[in-house]
């Protein structure tokens, strides 16, 4: 059975970049955050985040997705967030939505 998840990983990944921020890097922004699942990588919405002098603070998940199609998984599939950056964040957090609930998702390998 297919669950529809509104996979928040800023994908709801409420991720502090503070880690990646570095003089030697001149990126204006954050790096871009995927998630990937069935061999597929899909967008994430970035949410609150600190990089290099700024800090931005969004509205919360349910709100950054509100308009967002749900990435259909099934029951206990692996998923990734891959972070295409050289330098990696110091601070990562995913949020799952379901049912207008939230419940934070354990993160164990980052590619």
């Amino acid at each position: 059975m297919m669950r529809t998840w509104k996979t928040a990983a800023f994908g709801l990944l409420m991720a502090s970049f503070t880690g990646c921020s570095s003089s030697g890097f001149l990126e204006e922004s954050p790096p871009k955050a995927y998630l990937e699942a069935n061999n597929h990588l899909y967008k994430t919405k970035v949410g609150t985040y600190c990089w290099k002098s700024t800090c931005v603070d969004t509205a919360g998940p349910s709100e950054l997705l509100k308009t967002e199609k749900p990435i259909e998984v099934k029951a206990n599939e692996s998923l990734s967030l891959v972070i295409k950056h050289e330098r990696q964040p110091n601070e990562r957090h995913m949020v799952q939505i379901q049912n207008k609930n939230e419940v934070d998702v354990s993160l164990k390998k980052i590619r």
